[in-house]
């Protein structure tokens, strides 16, 4: 998917934008976190945590993976009482955690979901698409093959499967035994 990125930005004339590394985006975590502290219950004092902060940055990188935004987890968060103030934290400094993104770096999630919606039709209409070597799909990454399953004449997806046939012993449908 970096590389139907990458060839879409070549062919449109754009660069493809940096993307944040591990510690940057713990850097724009810690800066939201120092940026809603106070209004923070249980968190807040962990404004000045560096190894905090990692832990808040590849949690929400997560979130971005399985299409959760702040505001799904807020209302999670009101619905589970019992880790609520915790989940509320948590929901608030993300939010603040991706605004601070849209400002200032390129999150390889977020790009994924801007290509989904800006696909060239060259790549959709008419074309034949082949997709192997996964394991899984994010969300962003799901979007896009929807997007492209809409619209290419055919799609292939070769899927890493060879569990499916030790647990079934040869008698799962995909089975070629």
């Amino acid at each position: 998917f970096t590389s139907l990125l990458r060839d879409v930005h070549t062919e449109s004339g754009r660069a493809l934008p940096v993307m944040l590394t591990d510690a940057g985006k713990a850097v724009i975590a810690k800066r939201s976190l120092q940026n809603v502290y106070k209004q923070l219950s249980n968190y807040g004092n962990q404004k000045n945590n560096t190894g905090f902060a990692f832990e808040l940055a590849r949690i929400f990188e997560d979130f971005k993976r399985n299409g959760i935004s702040s505001t799904k987890l807020y209302d999670i968060a009101q619905k589970a009482p019992e880790a609520n103030g915790k989940l509320k934290d948590v929901a608030q400094i993300y939010s603040e955690y991706c605004a601070n993104i849209a400002d200032g770096g390129a999150d390889v999630e977020q790009m994924y979901l801007e290509l989904a919606q800006n696909l060239p039709v060259s790549y959709t209409d008419s074309t034949e698409f082949f997709v192997d070597g996964f394991e899984s799909f994010t969300y962003g990454q799901f979007a896009i093959l929807s997007r492209i399953m809409e619209k290419a004449e055919n799609v292939y997806i070769a899927l890493t499967a060879a569990d499916i046939f030790d647990r079934w012993n040869g008698t799962h449908p995909l089975s070629y035994t």
